[in-house]
Formats: C-alpha cells, sequence, structure tokens
C-alpha cells in the first residue's frame, strides 16, 4: 500500500481530484474508499466538512441526500398492505428488504418519529395490525371490572399468570395492585387468595404436607410448598420447632448416608443406611444435637512403644 505523507496541500489536491473524477464525495463514501483522507482532515482541518469547503466546493451538495422521505415511506406501506405483508412492528423491524428499511427509517426524529404514525399517516389503523395491545389506565379498570363480573378470579397471582400484560400496566399506573381494584370498584379483601400464617393455621399446613407427601424436610418443603417453608421459619424457627409445638413424641431418627437425621413425624419406622465406619472406628451409636453421628476410635492393646521394645529383644 502507497503511504501517502499527508498536509493541507495534498489533501485539498485529494478532494478535488476525485471531484474531478466524478467520485462521490460524501463522509461515509470516502471513508469506505480512503480513510486515511479522513483521518488526515479531521487532524489538518478539524474535520471533514471543513476541508471540502477549503477545497471550494459546496458540501451541501455533495452530501448524500436522504434516501428515505416521508412520502416513499407512505408508498411503501401502502404497496406492503395491498400486498397482504404483516406491518406489526415485531415482523417489519426484523426484516431486511425494502419494507424492514422503510420502518427503520420511519422512526427517525425527521420523518414520523414511531411507527404508528407513518401507518397512520399512510391510512393504515395502527390498533388493528399491532400485535401488543396497548394497556391504558381505562382498559385496566375495565378488564378488572369485566374478569370480577364474569367471576373469574381477580387476585394478583391469577393475573400475573394470565395476563402478565396487564399487571406490569397495573404497576405502572397505579403502583400498587390493591390500588387499580379500589379504582375499579373491586373489594381487594374479598379477592385476595394469599394465606394468612398463624401459628394455628403453619401447624395445619404442616400435617397436611406430612400426610401428602409422607415427611416434612426443608428440602420437601422448599420444593413442595416454598411459602410453607418460609412461614414455618419465621414462625416457630425450624422445623423441629414446629413439631415440638405440636406436642409429636413419635419422632424417627434415621441416620442417612451422610451421616446426618432425617426427622420424619410417622407411626412406621424407616429403614436407614448406614455408611461404614472408618478402619479403627467404632459406631458410638448416639446423636448429637446437629443430627452427625458420633464414632469413637478403638484403643489399641499393644502401643507403638510395647512393638519399639518386643523388635529391640
Amino acid at each position: 500500500m502507497r503511504f501517502t505523507k499527508w498536509d493541507r496541500t495534498s489533501i485539498l489536491r485529494e478532494i478535488r481530484k476525485a471531484h474531478r473524477e466524478g467520485l462521490e464525495l460524501s463522509y461515509n463514501a470516502t471513508a469506505r474508499r480512503n480513510q486515511a483522507l479522513i483521518s488526515a482532515c479531521n487532524y489538518h482541518y478539524k474535520g471533514y466538512r471543513a476541508a471540502v469547503e477549503m477545497a471550494g466546493l459546496n458540501y451541501a451538495q455533495i452530501i448524500r441526500k436522504p434516501w428515505w422521505t416521508p412520502p416513499w415511506v407512505i408508498r411503501t406501506i401502502r404497496q406492503a398492505k395491498r400486498a397482504g405483508e404483516d406491518l406489526s412492528w415485531r415482523v417489519v423491524s426484523r426484516r431486511r428488504d425494502a419494507l424492514g428499511h422503510c420502518a427503520i427509517a420511519a422512526v427517525r426524529p425527521r420523518l414520523f418519529g414511531s411507527w404508528d404514525k407513518a401507518l397512520e399517516a399512510s391510512g393504515v389503523d395502527s390498533e388493528k395490525v399491532r400485535r401488543y395491545q396497548g394497556w391504558a389506565k381505562d382498559r385496566c379498570l375495565s378488564v378488572l371490572r369485566k374478569r370480577s363480573k364474569d367471576g373469574e378470579p381477580v387476585n394478583s397471582a391469577s393475573i400475573q399468570h394470565d395476563i402478565p400484560g396487564l399487571y406490569g400496566a397495573i404497576i405502572r399506573h397505579f403502583g400498587t395492585f390493591d390500588a387499580a381494584l379500589v379504582e375499579a370498584g373491586v373489594d381487594p379483601t374479598h379477592v385476595r387468595r394469599r394465606r394468612v400464617w398463624t401459628p394455628t393455621e403453619v401447624l395445619r399446613q404442616l400435617a397436611m404436607f406430612r400426610d401428602t407427601h409422607g415427611d416434612v424436610t426443608p428440602t420437601l418443603l422448599r420444593k413442595h410448598d416454598y411459602s410453607l417453608q418460609k412461614a414455618v421459619v419465621a414462625t416457630f424457627g425450624s422445623v423441629d420447632a414446629a413439631f415440638k409445638r405440636l406436642g409429636k413424641t413419635t419422632v424417627n431418627k434415621a441416620v442417612s448416608t451422610a451421616g446426618r437425621i432425617n426427622v420424619a413425624v410417622g407411626t412406621a419406622p424407616k429403614v436407614a443406611r448406614v455408611r461404614p465406619a472408618p478402619p479403627g472406628v467404632r459406631v458410638n451409636g448416639s446423636v448429637d444435637a446437629r443430627g452427625r453421628v458420633r464414632f469413637e476410635r478403638r484403643v489399641t492393646s499393644v502401643r507403638r512403644s510395647n512393638r519399639t521394645t518386643s523388635k529391640a529383644s
């Protein structure tokens, strides 16, 4: 590649030469053709436009004219509408053809600013082509009233599961879900399905959980009923403390393979597999407060000193 030492004279000479040859002198075209010239213009003239004007050329005449104009955008949208194309923003923004380029250009501030405004200017109803429905404040209230009138659940969890977009709009418009219910004329206390965790209710739910799953451990609670586990910890501190409160006396203490205690309430004993004791260690049979099996080291009858004496003799 030929190396050019740029100065002010050589920069102007190169620009005039490209103009005489009929080359495109827009910034992007020049940068693709000769990036070194752009860098030299920025260094010596503080910008490409100042260098072009210093060369005696009108920069407004050599810049690229915008391809997309409002009439051209409207014509493209109408052609796509007649062809039966999907004009939703989600679809057109992912296209790489003329319609996709039209959509990207239409949202620029110098044209329409948004795709909905471009559709309206083209005579297309944006509400009919939109994939995602807008959740205005009045629409949120009307949906809540309709669900309440039809007997459908309108509590927070049901709305989040059935219509997540509505729940997000309610939080944006009203701040809290209960505030939206009050404004819609629905009493939040009558539709709320959240369980109130009193000590009696926690113990009752624990007994039901035991009957259903056959065991009550923090792992099972976390897997099948996380809210109950949180309520147990918040109310009693632990599962063991909750069962002590119940007054249960039959507690199976089965040693798991890891040597810990698996506390389960019931009458049928569980068969536990105890890991074998290490060499030279016997099982004491007791369990400490943390549920660990206690081991004791066997005392050898022959001490190392006696072994040494016998070898010497």
